[in-house]
């Protein structure tokens, strides 16, 4: 039986490129985008599937340990649901977060679905600067 159960949703990490440009990224950036640990990491909404109802991603912009250049690497926050890889808003002025020095910055961001339902209230990303890992749960 467990082999015909639906697949239950998440949340995936993936490398901005190829999916994120800076002309989608949701303005005005006041709204759409925090940044956290001294500016060192910024959250942002991007809508790349304009077209679409819900074509929202969330992007983490984070340093990468042990480079010499001041450059951040960037990933990107994908919906893994069975309507789309991608959420309607990410309410990124509604973030709360909180810091754990054995796992790094989590911030809790609300979002949004086209159709009203919540499967997820808020996609939890955990940010650790040491390993400059991003996760999400």
């Amino acid at each position: 039986m467990a082999l015909f159960a639906a697949p239950v949703a998440a949340q995936q990490v993936v490398p901005c490129e190829g999916l994120i440009d800076v002309t989608m990224v949701s303005e005005p950036w006041e709204a759409y985008s925090r940044s956290y640990a001294e500016g060192a990491i910024r959250l942002f909404e991007a809508y790349v599937a304009p077209t679409m109802a819900a074509g929202a991603v969330i992007g983490v912009l984070h340093p990468v340990p042990g480079d010499p250049y001041p450059f951040r690497a960037c990933s990107a926050v994908v919906y893994d649901g069975a309507a789309g890889p991608y959420f309607a808003e990410a309410l990124i002025m509604d973030a709360t977060a909180g810091y754990d020095p054995s796992r790094g910055l989590t911030v809790r961001v609300p979002v949004r679905f086209p159709d009203g339902r919540q499967p997820i209230p808020a996609v939890e990303i955990t940010i650790n600067q040491a390993t400059g890992v991003v996760s999400v749960k």
